[in-house]
């Protein structure tokens, strides 16, 4: 393949899919950061390394290393995961470069130059097809869209440090960690996950205890990490936050908008926890129970505990 593409991966655990999903497009350069195993590059096809340096997770500077590298390299195509930081620094990049972007891709193909992309549009609603031509052209993939690969055939490593620097278009103040856990939900073949219905923090031991009983990991809807900051932002399932495909997920006190269904969708079953009959989770749920969770989950996860004893 002639065709050059760019891949920027803003964490080790996204090079596996990450490189699977770029070498269909062409011979594959990574942009990534110092933390990330060279040989994983190798195992799953890159052909070129950028790695940067340590300030390469700020989106503001990774945005200027892109830039560099894409001027370097000249790709037809820039790739990555869709994240808050692969989509500010695209989005810094490519309009600096006046080049074109789709975000939050479910397929991407290149054929002849034209770059299409099936995107969701309308708050999830619809499938979106749109096209461009020329290069390069930059696009952010949904993450689990790709089973992860090696590479049939691998080829000696060209490495080159890079400075990530540049401007950064304003003054940092304060930098302040985001909590994050230590959990792939993407993973994960269990998860129970809450929502508003929950009145306070504290009362999340109650969804804990059951995710404890299943074996399941806790997600939560985007008011528990976004607005309440309950929970870390990781754990936000939906549109803009985690897609989700267990064998079985479990939605406790969430009303079901379709920002958040648009996360849930490929579970293979669903159970709705929600005491309002109305609330679209139950549309979407295999299984419904209309009733008060304070009341509900107590019961249920004794019941499974007396399963397995």
């Amino acid at each position: 393949m002639s065709s050059k593409v760019v891949a920027v991966a803003f964490g080790a655990e996204e090079v596996p899919e990450l490189l699977t999903a770029a070498r269909q497009y062409g011979n594959v350069t990574v942009l990534t950061g110092p933390e990330v195993d060279i040989g994983a590059l190798r195992r799953f096809g890159a052909v070129a390394a950028y790695v940067a340096e340590d300030g390469f997770m700020d989106p503001r500077a990774a945005g200027h290393a892109v830039r560099r590298v894409c001027e370097e390299v000249g790709p037809e195509l820039l790739l990555a995961l869709s994240t808050k930081n692969s989509r500010e620094a695209f989005t810094r990049a490519s309009h600096s470069l006046g080049a074109p972007m789709f975000t939050d891709c479910l397929e991407l193909t290149v054929e002849g130059g034209v770059v299409r992309a099936s995107r969701l549009v309308l708050g999830g609603g619809y499938v979106a097809t749109q096209e461009t031509s020329g290069s390069p052209v930059f696009a952010t993939l949904m993450p689990g869209r790709v089973t992860p690969s090696e590479a049939p055939s691998q080829v000696d490593l060209k490495v080159v440090e890079l400075v990530t620097g540049g401007p950064t278009n304003g003054t940092v103040k304060e930098v302040r960690p985001v909590e994050r856990s230590a959990v792939d939900l993407s993973r994960a073949e269990v998860v129970v996950s809450v929502g508003r219905g929950f009145k306070k923090k504290e009362d999340l031991k109650l969804a804990e205890e059951l995710a404890k009983a299943l074996g399941a990991e806790l997600g939560c809807s985007r008011p528990i990490a976004g607005d309440l900051k309950w929970m870390p932002e990781d754990r936000h399932i939906g549109l803009s936050g985690k897609w989700v495909s267990p064998k079985l997920y479990v939605a406790v006190g969430i009303s079901g908008q379709m920002q958040h269904i648009v996360g849930i969708r490929r579970s293979r079953v669903i159970v709705a926890i929600n005491n309002d009959p109305s609330a679209p989770i139950h549309k979407e749920a295999d299984y419904s129970v209309i009733a008060d969770l304070y009341q509900f989950l107590p019961v249920l996860t004794e019941k499974l505990k007396e399963v397995k004893r």
